[in-house]
Order: C-alpha cells, then structure tokens, then sequence
C-alpha cells in the first residue's frame, strides 16, 4: 500500500474518522478512530484498504500544529530546504525540479493517488503548507481552517482535478501575513469554490489551464487573484475581492492580476477597496517582464510575456484608487460592461 500512495498527517490532537469516500475507489468501506495524539499514518497502514479512496474527516476539534521534530515524506523539501506539510496527499514516482522559488515543480507522476478528500480539519504554522497535493487526482478538500503557513496556505500541483471547497485560509497577526494562501499548479483541472481567504500577500495563485474559480471571497491581500504568465482559459467568476491589505507599497494592491496570461475570463465579480500608496487597480491585464523570481519564468527568464485574448465583463468596481487599468501590448483584451469609474486608458468603463 505504502508504494501505491501516502497520506501523512504530522500531528493530531482529536479523533478523526477515515474511510473511503467512494465505493469505485475503495469497494468496501473501512471506518476506523484514530486516538488524540496517534499519527495517523500509522492507522492508515494498519488498515485493510489497499486501493485509492480515502476520506479523513475531522471531528470537532480537530487541529494539527507542527510538531518538534519530522519524518520526511513526499511532502519534504517541496517548498526549500527544511519544510514541511501538515497533511500530505502524494501519489508515488514523482519526478521535481529543483527548488529555486516558490515550490518544486512536479515533472511527472509515476503513479496518482485518486479519489482522497480531507474535511473538518484545522491546520495550522507549518512552514511549507498547511495542505498539499502532489501527484494526485480527483482530489477534494473542503470544509478546512488552515491558520498561519507562512509560505502556503494550500497547494496542488502536478495534479489532476483538484477541488477546493468552503475552506477558510488565513493569517492570525495581520502585520505578518502569509505569502500566498492557495495555490494551483496543476496538469489539468482545478476548482476552486467558496472559499474565504485574508491577511495573506496573494490570496489565489493561479498556475493552472483552465482552472476555475467562483464564489470565493478574498480579503486584506495585496494580490487577489493572480495569474501566472503563460497561464491560459482560466474562468474568474462571481467572486469578491477586497479590500486590499493596507502595507502593499511597492508591490501594488490588485484585486484581480492577469501577467501574461491568456484567454481568461473575468466575468461578474466584485472588486472593491484596493488602495495604496504606490499602485493600485480593481482589475489589471498587463505583461510580464519574466525574472527567474517567478516559477513561470524559470525556463525562459527575460523574455516579456504578453497578455491576450483576456475578457474582463461584468465586473463591479467600488471604491478603489484606479477600476480598471490596462497596459498589455497584446491583442484582443476586452473590456466590456463593467460598473466603475476611473480606467487607464481612459473610456474601459464606458463599453
């Protein structure tokens, strides 16, 4: 079972429930406690379940904190030397780049881990992220608090249809935020759904074709939404952004960044109250400079990615320092029927 995937839990403070979610994964339901303080892998091992389909469901109380001291697992290293995960999903044979920003880049994927959800959990200060998903597929996690990652709140990547629902991500000292809450880094497939995230720099992290997000309310960020260059077809819907997190400065407080991205959809979202001293905007398409700081540009680092074909629609706009701002030298950028004010070019909010 080991060499077909790992589920590993760091530390648990209350009994949880584990079973398998879906008869097609598992056929038949084993359901077992796991005591205070046991590691559940343990648990897991013991069990007599030998296919995918895991769920781990938190009781009341559930909470997982760091622990003194770690055992590596898949998980290990993915976000620089020294970090760890709280809950590990990890299918096995992963190939990873090395690490030179923001987390290893899974490569390939010799075997998924499938059908696993994790519910009822709060996690919370563990360096690398609270959650991450590596090499897995059909994968939901939802109904989670994930407190105070440093790095990450929540990552998938090298993944295939990853859904996040009604999780809460945030930072305990709003004069320290978390770099970025949740993240998507996909092969194919990501959803990301009603879920409430404040007090990190960005808030949703977008590295995913395709990926699809609604319903989320994202706040005290600098970066609502972003999304990476090269990124293509994401949908940005019905979401509420801001305000902004009032020390952004240089960085520039954005409630949705497209970064040469392509072919994404903006539509029916409210932005409001991104304001800074240095940039602000409720919605910005621009290019992206690409340095080796930012995992996109890692192979191609100095070439400027242009942003196209990107349509940003019925949008609500409230109260921020500039509503829309456009400076992408790419074609084929629409504006068209938003609710705002200010605009850079002038006229965006008259179409």
């Amino acid at each position: 079972m080991a060499q077909i995937w790992s589920i590993v839990l760091l530390t648990l403070v209350t009994t949880v429930l584990c079973a398998p979610s879906e008869d097609r994964y598992g056929g038949h339901r084993h359901t077992f406690q796991v005591k205070a303080g046991q590691k559940i892998q343990k648990a897991i091992d013991a069990a007599p379940i030998k296919k995918d389909g895991i769920s781990l469901r938190g009781q009341e109380g559930a909470i997982l904190t760091a622990p003194d001291t770690f055992t590596r697992n898949a998980c290990s290293g993915v976000f620089g030397r020294g970090t760890q995960a709280g809950i590990c999903i990890a299918g096995s044979g992963l190939e990873t780049a090395p690490f030179v920003t923001e987390h290893r880049k899974v490569l390939s994927v010799g075997r998924r881990v499938k059908g696993v959800s994790v519910s009822g959990f709060q996690v919370q200060g563990f360096a690398g992220a609270n959650i991450l998903v590596l090499g897995a597929e059909h994968t939901r996690i939802s109904q989670n608090t994930l407190i105070d990652g440093p790095n990450y709140g929540f990552l998938t990547s090298g993944s295939r249809y990853t859904s996040m629902e009604g999780n809460t991500i945030t930072s305990s000292d709003p004069a320290a935020p978390g770099i970025i809450a949740m993240c998507m880094d996909n092969f194919e497939g990501a959803y990301v759904t009603d879920n409430d995230i404040t007090f990190y720099v960005i808030g949703l992290c977008i590295q995913t074709d395709g990926a699809e997000l609604h319903d989320n309310s994202v706040s005290y960020t600098c970066r609502g939404a972003y999304a990476d260059p090269y990124v293509d077809g994401i949908r940005l819907e019905n979401n509420h952004f801001g305000p902004s997190y009032n020390a952004c400065d240089v960085l520039g407080s954005f409630g949705v960044s497209l970064a040469g991205s392509t072919n994404a959809l903006v539509l029916g979202n409210i932005v409001e109250g991104a304001h800074n001293d240095g940039p602000a905007a409720g919605i910005w398409v621009t290019d992206e400079p690409c340095t080796e700081t930012s995992l996109a540009c890692l192979a191609n680092p100095g070439v400027t990615i242009v942003s196209k074909g990107n349509k940003v629609i019925g949008n609500t706009l409230l109260d921020n320092d500039l509503d829309l701002w456009s400076n992408s030298t790419g074609s084929g950028n629409v504006f068209k029927k938003n609710k705002c004010t200010t605009s850079i070019p002038k006229g965006l909010c008259r179409k």
